[in-house]
């Protein structure tokens, strides 16, 4: 579920007079509109298109070397909002306290319900909006903010504040805004320009009220969603934690008794049942190796699986690149089916991705780790439970050299702890974690 789409979706229907239903007893606006026919688009009849200076005062703020800034509030020394403190909503955290005798003008004093405007900041972020709300007296803000104050009495604040977040999401303010090095600016010059959709103080007050309304429970229905994800993402650890443990399906006699291979471990993990084994990850498998090392081309004798190549355990080939790789090392980097690969460094680091459509002569990158499953003991896709467990998280975690995070090679992958069950079992435990996670996929979708 988009919610920012449905939030822009409201805004969108708000300012063009589509979310609430106009009234002939309502007043038109008494305010002189623009004469152009270079307007955004039609209005409702009793609203007007106004330059936005014609109902707000714009207001920068005060100014200050960074040796200004106290630790608290005191006598003399005010609180000052900067850009830091625009957020969703006011961020006090990022608010500083400076002496009151950089702020040279009382305008520079926050009033309730002003617009606060982060004015000079990132493209990204330029033109954000907070509705100061009031409560602490005496309160400034920085010369990286200007305010919208209102100056008409037909001119509700809150309602200010929604088209500005309207032409925020719409990066209406960061196409609007000059740039100089790296910092986007919107003077008071540009703000005062802006065309502003006005309708009647009433239909003002019910649009602000319908927002409020609607977001309100949008806002219940992503927190629930964020909530649903969590829940999902548990789900799927737990269904995972218990396949390995072999609590998710019954063991069948029939389906015999795993022979231990390898040297049995002194210590383990949890315990498994009598018919699994516990053994290390270079027993049930071929080989445990790191990439070919080649720079990405338009042309060469092999494809060149990158980590970026690969999207939601899926790889699409049309988009690796080539690379040249000398005939024998060819042999010993070939991907086949049913390789698993893992990520050895970035972001991604410890994350593993089964191939199961190798459909061109490929090599992976030197950044990845390829397994060879032994087909005779393992099927690869119990590994692939295996290594989106908890469990093996855990073990990554538990081996990091002091690093703060998952430290993946192929020494320590080699020596990486997995309960194995039968063959047999290893498919009906695949099959059951499969029906579940779908299961778990279709509760949390978007």
């Amino acid at each position: 579920m988009n919610f920012d789409r449905l939030r822009a979706l409201l805004f969108q229907q708000a300012m063009r007079g589509q979310l609430v239903p106009q009234f002939d007893e309502e007043k038109s606006v008494n305010i002189m509109p623009i004469v152009t026919s270079d307007v955004p688009h039609e209005l409702p009849r009793k609203w007007v298109w106004v330059r936005s200076d014609e109902i707000l005062e714009f207001i920068r703020g005060v100014t200050f070397p960074a040796s200004a800034k106290r630790s608290a509030l005191s006598e003399g020394i005010v609180r000052c909002l900067t850009t830091g403190s625009v957020q969703k909503r006011h961020n006090l955290a990022a608010d500083v306290f400076v002496p009151s005798t950089y702020v040279k003008k009382d305008r520079q004093y926050l009033k309730k319900n002003d617009v606060v405007i982060s004015s000079a900041n990132s493209k990204e972020l330029v033109g954000k909006s907070i509705i100061w709300k009031g409560g602490e007296p005496r309160v400034s803000f920085g010369g990286f903010l200007t305010v919208a104050r209102v100056k008409k009495d037909e001119i509700n604040s809150i309602f200010v504040y929604y088209f500005f977040q309207f032409l925020f999401e719409s990066r209406y303010f960061a196409n609007l805004s000059t740039q100089t090095t790296n910092i986007a600016n919107l003077s008071n010059a540009l703000l005062s320009s802006v065309l502003f959709p006005l309708p009647p103080i009433e239909e003002q007050e019910r649009i602000v009220a319908k927002l409020e309304e609607a977001f309100a429970e949008i806002d219940r229905a992503e927190k629930a969603y964020e909530e649903l994800q969590t829940l999902a993402g548990v789900l799927r650890g737990q269904i995972l934690q218990e396949a390995i443990q072999g609590k998710l399906v019954p063991q069948l006699a029939e389906e015999g008794v795993v022979e231990q291979i390898g040297v049995a471990p002194d210590e383990v993990p949890f315990e498994i049942p009598e018919s699994w084994k516990w053994c290390h990850m270079k027993g049930i498998t071929q080989k445990i190796h790191y990439g070919f090392t080649a720079s990405a081309a338009n042309a060469g004798n092999a494809k060149l699986l990158r980590i970026t190549d690969i999207q939601d355990g899926r790889v699409n080939w049309d988009t690796v690149p080539f690379c040249d790789v000398p005939e024998k090392k060819l042999a010993s980097c070939k991907l086949g089916e049913s390789d698993v690969v893992i990520a050895r460094t970035g972001g991604t680091i410890g994350k593993s991705f089964l191939l199961t459509d190798v459909s061109d002569v490929a090599v992976f990158a030197s950044y990845l780790i390829r397994l060879i499953p032994c087909a005779e003991v393992v099927n690869p896709k119990y590994l692939m439970v295996f290594l989106n467990s908890p469990e093996y998280w855990k073990q990554l975690k538990a081996m990091s050299l002091g690093t703060g995070q998952p430290n993946v090679n192929a020494k320590s992958l080699s020596t990486l702890l997995l309960p194995l069950p039968p063959l047999d079992e290893q498919a009906r435990i695949v099959a059951k974690v499969e029906e579940l996670l779908k299961h778990v996929d279709a509760l949390s979708a978007k």
